[in-house]
């Protein structure tokens, strides 16, 4: 969405100087925040070890506790621009409210997820077993956005331009149109999840060879971890920088910092053989609050003035 902002300045002089230098600071402000709601100290888990419990929430300390409790086997989440969690079976995607319960499911003819994504319009796009990538609006229609027979995708992720990167045995990357192209193969065995760095670099879990790839926007890659790693699915990063692991084959969530060295995050509570992870986003500052802010701030001043004025 285009935002067209319009400065209406209060006042002559000193006045209006203040007056613009205020309102640029909150255009400033709003853009800032515009893109995209940042991550929240609470992870989501799904499992997929005998559907109990499907989806985990961990703190910050590694703590955990159940989210869902639906007896399904998941491998895949993500959330949606308005925090809705969004989970993949077997055989459907499911929608669920901050509660744990279910609240709409997604499917369509043949449909076997494998792993999801939103775009910025809040278009949830869903790889499938079938050698499918679908897109579905808000509504739940569900739209074939590419064919990437025969091989399947495991892992999906959205650049900052708005295109599509999925795993599938190489990574490829596909614009708006839904045409592909090769944008790194060299170093893979088995990729599964995808997760893009705040400066752009594109992170995959390479499960055939229990690594961390880590490529640049140029699609030359290098071994960013290795230690710790048995049969690694989903990542995801926090608003620190921190890579987490769903290290599906120890049942664990491993931490690695931006030097590639890791810890064990979470291994006990409830995790049971995860596959995929995300973090609950926290909501954008409201734009109505920050100009309220901005305007009070203006009638402050503007007292202040005339009351110099008047003395």
């Amino acid at each position: 969405m285009n935002t067209r902002w319009c400065i209406c300045v209060i006042g002559s002089g000193v006045n209006a100087v203040v007056s613009a230098n205020v309102i640029s600071l909150l255009i400033g402000l709003l853009l800032l925040t515009h893109p995209g709601a940042a991550c929240g100290d609470n992870m989501f888990v799904s499992n997929y070890g005998g559907g109990t419990p499907g989806i985990v929430q961990i703190d910050s300390s590694g703590a955990s506790t159940v989210f869902a409790a639906n007896g399904l086997d998941l491998n895949g989440l993500a959330f949606d621009g308005a925090g809705n969690l969004y989970a993949a079976s077997d055989c459907a995607v499911y929608k669920f409210n901050s509660s744990g319960s279910i609240t709409a499911t997604f499917s369509t003819n043949g449909l076997e997820p494998t792993a999801l994504a939103f775009d910025s319009a809040g278009d949830l796009y869903v790889s499938d077993l079938n050698g499918r990538i679908w897109k579905f609006n808000s509504s739940g229609t569900a739209t074939l956005f590419a064919s990437t027979v025969p091989t399947i995708p495991f892992g999906l992720a959205f650049d900052r331009a708005g295109n599509l990167y999925a795993a599938l045995g190489a990574i490829e990357v596909y614009g708006t149109n839904g045409v592909g192209r090769v944008f790194a193969r060299s170093g893979l065995s088995g990729a599964r999840g995808l997760a893009f760095d705040s400066a752009g670099n594109l992170y995959v879990a390479n499960n055939g060879n229990n690594t961390i790839e880590e490529f640049g926007t140029n699609g030359v890659g290098t071994v960013f971890a290795s230690s710790g790693l048995n049969d690694p699915e989903g990542l995801a990063f926090d608003s620190a920088g921190n890579l987490y692991v769903a290290n599906h084959g120890n049942n664990t969530i491993e931490e690695f910092g931006t030097n590639g060295v890791g810890t064990v995050f979470a291994s006990s509570g409830f995790l049971n053989y995860p596959t995929d992870l995300a973090f609950e986003p926290v909501p954008e500052p409201s734009a109505c609050l920050l100009l309220t802010i901005g305007l009070i701030a203006l009638l402050t001043l503007r007292r202040k003035r005339l009351t110099e004025h008047v003395d």
